[in-house]
């Protein structure tokens, strides 16, 4: 939605911060556009994201020593006194974005128009859970569904200024000051849309959880030797919240819940060499590779 409104308005560069999916998608986007694009992501942005973002045919911008939060900051500084529009994912920098995220939509309709009980989904910029809010709102109010879901946002602990803004019951948020989570795509100090998510939460009904990232890691494990989908720990930040929601009672196993899972392992593949431990056993000969298999 924010690259065919910046081809619309004429603009013939746009620049985007990111850490996660939306810098190379919208450098995919770009390209079948016509548009040149800037990608600008902290020098520690899992490598996979660098090259789509290269193939794209984007400018990649590494910056050293910061977090995608800074990048933000740069690039609004930046784009005020340039020609170029800025496609960062939050409401406040690029209104079209809440416009362009129909998973609520999607939910209610794979659902035959019904909703869930819960509605859970990994955060960092807080702008998908308002987006998906103000999806169910929509439907609600044209008598599309006959009931709304409540919001379970689920952040890292290394980086959960949402969470705290919520559990504290601030309707402000604070700039998380250090974050460190291998959660990179929600690792956000500062989320741009995150009043409107604290908003959405409480109107919902809903709550706010963080997850270490050994659960992350383990819901990782549990969805690929299980379900057989391979999912990155940000992505899948969801179902170790939903795991966690029902340890800590916020939810209960008869209710009907659907989990977003963002993001594929794909996507970070060489963390996971780094991650978990590999277990390897490398046989010398036939009699060795007979004993493996056998025993």
């Amino acid at each position: 939605m924010g690259v065919s409104k910046a081809k619309e308005i004429g603009s013939g560069k746009v620049i985007i911060a990111s850490d996660g999916n939306a810098g190379p998608a919208t450098a995919a986007y770009c390209a079948k556009a016509g548009l040149h694009c800037f990608v600008q992501m902290p020098a520690d942005t899992p490598v996979e994201r660098n090259v789509q973002t290269i193939l794209y045919g984007a400018e990649l911008i590494l910056v050293e020593k910061s977090n995608v939060s800074d990048c933000i900051d740069m690039i609004m500084d930046l784009s005020e006194s340039s020609s170029w529009t800025h496609l960062t994912t939050a409401s406040s920098v690029i209104p079209y974005h809440f416009e362009g995220t129909t998973i609520a939509f999607e939910i209610a309709g794979d659902l035959g128009w019904n909703t869930p009980d819960w509605v859970m989904m990994p955060e960092g910029g807080a702008g998908l859970s308002a987006a998906i809010w103000k999806g169910f709102l929509e439907m609600s109010e044209a008598g599309m569904i006959a009931k709304l879901p409540r919001l379970l946002v689920v952040q890292a602990e290394g980086c959960a200024p949402l969470v705290k803004a919520f559990k504290e019951h601030d309707t402000k948020i604070e700039r998380w000051e250090k974050p460190s989570t291998l959660a990179k795509a929600i690792s956000v100090p500062y989320p741009l849309d995150g009043e409107l998510a604290l908003r959405a939460i409480r109107d919902s009904g809903g709550s706010a959880i963080s997850v270490s990232d050994s659960e992350m890691v383990n819901a990782t494990r549990v969805m690929a030797r299980h379900e057989g989908i391979f999912a990155e720990p940000t992505g899948v930040a969801s179902i170790a919240g939903l795991a966690k929601a029902l340890e800590e009672g916020i939810e209960s196993k008869e209710e009907s819940v659907v989990a977003l899972v963002t993001g594929t392992g794909l996507k970070v593949i060489l963390s996971f060499t780094k991650l978990l431990e590999i277990h390897r056993t490398i046989g010398k000969n036939i009699l060795d590779l007979k004993s493996i298999l056998e025993g």
